[in-house]
């Protein structure tokens, strides 16, 4: 299984991005390759490189100096190579690095109406 990037809400994978290219560019602008349309994001965040190590590809994560900084399980890096199930947070969007069939694809998030008309949540 190639490596894939999730989005991540609430622990419900709601979007995936599959991790196909050498260099994947993550930021607030339209023309990188994962685009996060939220204001903590830079234009340019980061990105992540795939790279050929023997016979097996390794991925490493790199931030671009962008403002709010690029974590790996709430650790603050400029570079470094990711692991299977490594959460990664990019402002407030949290991406969890998947190169395996360990991800939960099917899990639905159970949808609450309010006494309020019109508003729905999704936790008590």
């Amino acid at each position: 299984m190639p490596a894939i990037l999730c989005h991540m809400v609430n622990g419900v994978s709601v979007q995936n991005y599959q991790i196909e290219k050498d260099i994947i560019h993550i930021g607030r602008s339209v023309d990188n390759d994962i685009f996060l349309n939220e204001q903590s994001v830079s234009g340019k965040h980061a990105v992540i490189e795939k790279v050929i190590i023997g016979d097996t590809f390794e991925y490493r994560i790199r931030d671009l100096e962008s403002t709010n900084h690029t974590y790996v399980n709430n650790l603050k890096i400029d570079k470094k190579w990711l692991e299977n199930s490594d959460l990664i947070r990019i402002g407030f969007t949290v991406l969890k690095f998947v190169t395996d069939d360990s991800v939960d694809f099917t899990k639905t998030i159970r949808i609450k109406k309010s006494w309020i008309p019109g508003i729905f949540y999704t936790s008590d």
